[in-house]
């Protein structure tokens, strides 16, 4: 159960990187992205898509949770206008989350709410990118991420919850990939709650 609630706020923080719509999130077009997280011995990948500079954003992931005692979860989380839907593909069960942070229109009352500190400029991966403490409430605990931003993207992310820290890091970014039909829509069979 601890292992569930311990992923369950980490997805979370994975999946606000694909929350809040409507305008320019990113510097770029349209891509296709994926990210490297380790947590707890288990390989999450995340495939972003994104098109019209961040407009439309859906992400998905798969993480083998049977070694914990769990079910493999696939999981897709969809931007819509007022936040985003997350949802397991397979269950066909999801719910409502809250927007996320756009770097590129840091408001006062966004860098107030989430209790934002800018900490200077680092290069990760080769790319240049601005450094960012980020404080946030996650399922009734206090989760604190550093986050580095290259053109409104989260080319690396560390999550500290007090009892775990997770690493995120971008490890492919196309900006010529596939979007598939239909991955910014949440199917009519998935239950909201």
């Amino acid at each position: 159960m601890k292992a569930k609630m311990i992923f369950a706020a980490a997805a979370l923080v994975v999946a606000a990187a694909s929350a809040q719509a409507q305008e320019a999130r990113y510097e770029f077009e349209k891509a296709v992205i994926t990210t490297k997280t380790e947590m707890m011995g288990n390989p999450m990948i995340t495939t972003y898509y994104i098109s019209d500079y961040g407009k439309q954003e859906a992400s998905e992931f798969k993480m083998d949770m049977s070694a914990m005692g769990g079910n493999v979860m696939n999981m897709r989380s969809v931007t819509q206008a007022d936040g985003a839907v997350q949802f397991d593909i397979n269950a066909k069960e999801g719910r409502k989350i809250d927007g996320q942070v756009n770097f590129l229109n840091l408001t006062p009352e966004v860098v107030k709410k989430h209790k934002i500190k800018e900490k200077g400029e680092e290069i990760i991966n080769g790319r240049p990118c601005k450094k960012y403490e980020v404080n946030t409430e996650q399922m009734g605990m206090s989760v604190s991420s550093t986050v580095w931003i290259w053109k409104g993207f989260p080319v690396k992310t560390v999550v500290d919850g007090g009892m775990f820290q997770i690493e995120t890091v971008m490890d492919t970014f196309d900006e010529n990939g596939t979007i598939p039909e239909g991955i910014f829509e949440v199917p009519a069979d998935v239950k909201i709650r």
